[in-house]
């Protein structure tokens, strides 16, 4: 980690300090000697003090939030509460309207016949409307269990959206730090093309006392225009990297948009964080405890009244031919005694899901350990990297020095002076890049474990 402390274009200003903001953009700006160089360094420094900065976690923030999926656990919460709101109707009276004509092709007849007395006989056709009301007194705790059961999928459901949401944090890291790459590969690019400026104007000077030839100017010119080329390169990945990142987070970020670098991040415990898997699979578990108990109330008596209320012909009297009303009221009782074991049987299979889901959270922490070594393993390839980057970045720029001044005395060619200043704008490039990696990298290890 010492080699960040080389590079103080790679930290963050702090925050709510708006003069260190400006400081820290000169020291991005203003590397060059000289009043043109410094200048342009103002100028920039200037432009981007008013920019909003913007971090990773701003980033997190802004996509789930924005990301489709997070929708839905508004609507999972709709659905929870409308069960609930039908499960809750059972309590109150069930009331139905029932109607029917019908044409009996035999009837009810005495065939005993009474001196004196007259037993009419049924008609044939017969009328009736029925109101029918229920009542449930005592359901043995069934529709509040059912009502948990549904809250509890709703969290399940939600839950899910949350460990999908997590998913995206990784492509929001992966736009978020390519942006930070490139935009360091196309700041030391554009240091070395101010290198190879300031170095033209001296050959060409050279060239006007008759003592550098054309070419050696021609040399370095190319290499601008090569460098040119890189850097529009660099400009097309950015903005295509931006994109994505606005796609992401619902953000307008652009090419003047300032990205600031996170903290670096170091974990030693062997236990997760807040991993919303392992939230998820404790709902699961809970959930199929529920079920399981509910299996063993579907087998309590339950109680109700009832009653009903009609008019037709007959009534309740059949010898009577007229239109009458007629009711009736009582309480029923329904119990299950009989279940032949299906509860237990119900209860088995719950528990065996249950151990499913463990299986399934122990092979979750599994992976996640797997690849927290793997990127604890980048981490400290990178710092190795680091060490070996500072040693080169030292000797390029020490040879390209030597190279500059025999360009100058006429023992080196431009194109040796070319090849060691790229050979020393390349290892400082793959310093600050090494750093950024490895910030990734930590980051990276940041989502595994769940802070």
């Amino acid at each position: 980690m010492q080699s960040k402390d080389k590079a103080p274009h790679l930290t963050s200003p702090p925050r709510g300090e708006e003069q260190s903001r400006k400081n820290w953009r000169c020291c991005i700006f203003t590397p060059l000697k000289g009043g043109g160089p410094m200048l342009v360094g103002l100028l920039f420094t200037f432009h981007f003090s008013f920019a909003q900065t913007n971090s990773l976690e701003e980033c997190y923030t802004a996509a789930a939030e924005h990301y489709p999926t997070a929708s839905q656990t508004n609507l999972y919460q709709q659905i929870a509460d409308l069960q609930s709101k039908n499960l809750q109707t059972a309590f109150l009276p069930q009331v139905q309207l029932n109607g029917q004509a019908v044409y009996q092709s035999p009837v009810v007849t005495v065939p005993i016949k009474i001196p004196g007395v007259d037993i009419p006989t049924p008609n044939h056709d017969q009328y009736k409307v029925t109101v029918d009301a229920s009542q449930l007194i005592y359901d043995g705790g069934l529709i509040k269990k059912q009502n948990e059961i549904a809250q509890l999928n709703s969290q399940v459901q939600q839950q899910q959206v949350q460990v999908d949401l997590y998913k995206v944090r990784d492509m929001v890291l992966q736009a978020y730090f390519n942006v930070l790459l490139l935009n360091q590969q196309k700041e030391i690019l554009l240091l070395q093309k101010s290198t190879f400026d300031k170095k033209l104007q001296q050959v060409n000077s050279g060239i006007k006392f008759g003592t550098v030839l054309q070419s050696q100017a021609d040399i370095i010119s190319a290499q601008k225009i090569s460098i040119d080329q890189s850097v529009a390169e660099i400009d097309a990945n950015r903005d295509a990297a931006i994109q994505i990142l606005n796609l992401l987070t619902g953000k307008q970020f652009n090419s003047n948009t300032t990205f600031s670098l996170p903290s670096a991040f170091t974990n030693d415990s062997a236990t997760l964080g807040a991993r919303p898997e392992l939230t998820l699979f404790s709902l699961q578990q809970k959930n199929l405890s529920l079920q399981s108990d509910l299996s063993h109330d579907k087998r309590l008596p339950k109680l109700s009244a009832f009653g009903q209320g009609g008019y037709g012909r007959p009534g309740y009297n059949i010898f009577d031919n007229t239109f009458q009303p007629f009711f009736t009221v009582g309480l029923k009782l329904n119990w299950n005694i009989l279940g032949w074991n299906t509860a237990n049987h119900e209860s088995e299979i719950y528990s065996l899901n249950t151990q499913i889901i463990q299986k399934q959270q122990e092979t979750f922490v599994l992976n996640t350990d797997m690849q927290s070594i793997q990127q604890n393993a980048d981490i400290n390839k990178y710092n190795k990297l680091l060490e070996y980057d500072a040693q080169l970045v030292t000797l390029r720029k020490s040879i390209a020095a030597t190279i500059e001044n025999q360009l100058e005395n006429g023992t080196a060619t431009a194109t040796d002076y070319v090849t060691e200043q790229n050979n020393a704008t390349q290892a400082e490039l793959n310093l600050k890049i090494h750093q950024l990696q490895l910030l990734q990298a930590e980051m990276k290890l940041k989502n595994t474990r769940g802070y």
